[in-house]
């Protein structure tokens, strides 16, 4: 731009500055700091011999310089203490004042001994050869958010005067526009970015949810279903048990009996895994170590795993107690090593590890029903084939399987789901194909101390205990009559009652001595543990037994909460009920 005495042509090249100015911080992909660096170089050749800018801190105190150029080198070695890094605005006084005040500073003779400018600023403008200076302030949002600094030190040029002031504060205050609005542009693109990841957790946490409601839905539908089946089953096998009692060894007909109660056992043991799904079997929750249950049963997850899968375990001596169903727990960890062994066909290692960890609420990695606080962890891997992750969303619902058809109807995961959660804990999984599969099971602490579990071998079946007085309570006619014919073939009376009412009164006939309510938990009017406490006011020797096809919670509402009571899981077979019997009056 030429240096000319002619106001026209001088402001048509000013315009031309201020417009391209303005153009580059608008349209520039550049970062702010190198656009100023240049705009520099050109206001220093239109205008003085020396342009700086320094930019401030938020809170004024500090300066950095963003910009600078003179065509004199000894003038910017001059300067290099204040440019090489940020520098307390009081240690440069000549930038400092204008910061302070927002106004601008013009001295269109310099003079070393003017005491309007700073005693540090004079002595800095001495050293560089000023004889012209002006200052402006970058104005934003009411405040100055840093300086423009012209020095003319060229005796061929004039002195500042009031257009040179006006057309510096406009080019100050666009940069000051565009620094400032870069700024307001990185904060919202933080915001945004912010609002992104709370956004993408919430998602994550509304899947997170969604699953847990479909699991719950599923679960109380398959609850349901096992009530119904259980009475159905009650009367299937025993009556095929009464049945195969009364056949002779060689009667024909003994193997199509045989064929029924296997058919209706393994209706059972799916009604079972049904209920461990829904997370609704009866369970006894007592306080144990896990690290004795898993101990317990090594050698037969060494004999599930096979000789081609190394085992490994890893458990912390000080694994904090929790409270569970230890056979349960077995449970959990035989299936999960049966589908290690299964995703590891050419062999492979199997890990258990247990340790303390604190659960910690982060919102950003949301676990549904993962509460905060201390629990024990059981993380069990394998170096399988892994899954992808529409198999992970499935793996715990009920007879989903990977597996051929005939080798699995779908029920261990389910199983494992249902178990961890009614002990009240939580189950993750991380798997990539071809990157093997890890369960994390968290389960809360508890401060009871734990029980030593020990594995005993079932006690021979012995005979049947003495004659007896029951009560039987059942509202469902035909469980009512086979749990009836059970009794009676077992020598026991038996006192039939189809409602809590009819119970009431038979207990209440005078004469009547009742040794053992056999009564179920659910019933319209009162409940099994309701009408308990009633009848014993009138035989306080009767023990009392409760049976019930219905999930642990439903039998929870109902009173039944005592995990001692003596309970007998539907369904009902000759077998399990006199051996009941035996365990209560033998």
């Amino acid at each position: 731009m030429r240096d000319t005495n002619d106001p026209l042509q001088r402001l048509r090249d000013r315009l031309h500055l201020l417009a391209d100015a303005t153009c580059a911080f608008a349209e520039s992909d550049e970062e702010h700091p190198r656009l100023i660096e240049s705009l520099t170089r050109r206001v220093a050749d239109a205008m003085g011999d020396l342009c700086g800018v320094w930019l401030a801190s938020d809170d004024g105190a500090w300066v950095s310089c963003v910009g600078l150029h003179d065509g004199a080198s000894d003038a910017l070695a001059a300067l290099q203490p204040l440019v090489q890094a940020p520098v307390r605005a009081r240690d440069f006084p000549l930038v400092g004042c204008v910061l302070e005040r927002r106004e601008a500073v013009l001295a269109p003779e310099f003079d070393a001994a003017d005491d309007e400018l700073p005693a540090g600023a004079r002595a800095l403008l001495a050293t560089l050869g000023a004889r012209s200076v002006l200052v402006v302030p970058l104005r934003a949002r009411r405040r100055a958010v840093g300086a423009m600094v012209l020095v003319r030190h060229r005796p061929d040029r004039d002195p500042y005067d009031e257009d040179d002031w006006d057309f510096a504060q406009t080019l100050a205050d666009h940069i000051a526009l565009a620094v400032t609005s870069g700024a307001l542009v990185a904060s919202l693109q933080a915001e945004l970015a912010e609002r992104t990841r709370a956004e993408n957790a919430l998602a994550r946490s509304e899947e997170l949810l969604r699953h847990s409601h479909k699991m719950e839905a599923v679960g109380r539908l398959a609850g349901g279903v096992a009530h119904g089946f259980n009475n159905v089953l009650s009367v299937v096998l025993s009556y095929a048990d009464i049945i195969l009692a009364e056949l002779a060894p060689d009667d024909a007909m003994r193997p199509d009996v045989v064929e029924i109660r296997r058919a209706g056992q393994q209706a059972s043991d799916l009604t079972r895994q049904l209920l461990a799904f829904s997370r609704k079997q009866v369970l006894r929750l007592r306080p144990l170590g896990l690290n004795d249950v898993i101990a317990g049963i090594e050698s037969m997850v060494r004999t599930v795993l096979g000789n081609d899968v190394e085992l490994t375990l890893a458990l912390a001596a000080d694994l904090w107690p929790v409270r569970a169903d230890a056979g349960q727990i077995e449970q959990v960890i035989m299936n999960l090593a049966a589908n290690a062994h299964d995703a590891m066909p050419l062999g492979g290692r199997f890990t258990i590890e247990t340790r303390n960890v604190e659960v910690v609420d982060d919102p950003s990695a949301p676990a549904v029903d993962l509460t905060p606080g201390p629990h024990a962890l059981v993380t069990v891997s394998d170096t399988g084939h892994g899954m992808d992750r529409e198999t992970i969303d499935r793996i715990f619902e009920p007879f989903f399987t990977t597996k051929a058809k005939g080798r699995s109807v779908g029920f261990g995961l389910s199983t494992v789901f249902g178990i961890v959660r009614q002990c009240g804990g939580h189950i993750r999984v991380f798997s990539e194909p071809g990157m093997g599969t890890t369960f994390r099971l968290y389960f809360p602490r508890t401060d009871a101390e734990a029980t030593v579990r020990r594995r005993t071998l079932s006690a021979p079946v012995e005979p049947a205990a003495s004659a007896i007085t029951v009560l039987l309570v059942e509202d469902d006619a035909q469980v009512r009559a086979v749990v009836r014919d059970i009794l009676a073939r077992a020598g026991h009376r038996v006192l039939e009652a189809s409602s809590p009412a009819d119970a009431l009164a038979i207990a209440g006939h005078e004469g009547a001595r009742v040794h053992l309510l056999l009564t179920d938990v659910v019933m319209p009017d009162l409940s099994g543990p309701q009408l308990a406490t009633r009848i014993a006011a009138l035989h306080p020797a009767m023990r009392v037994l409760f049976m019930s096809g219905y999930t642990h919670d439903t039998v929870s509402e109902h009173g039944l909460t005592n995990t001692s009571a003596d309970f007998l899981e539907k369904p009902i077979t000759p077998a399990g009920l006199t051996r009941k019997l035996r365990e209560m009056f033998g």
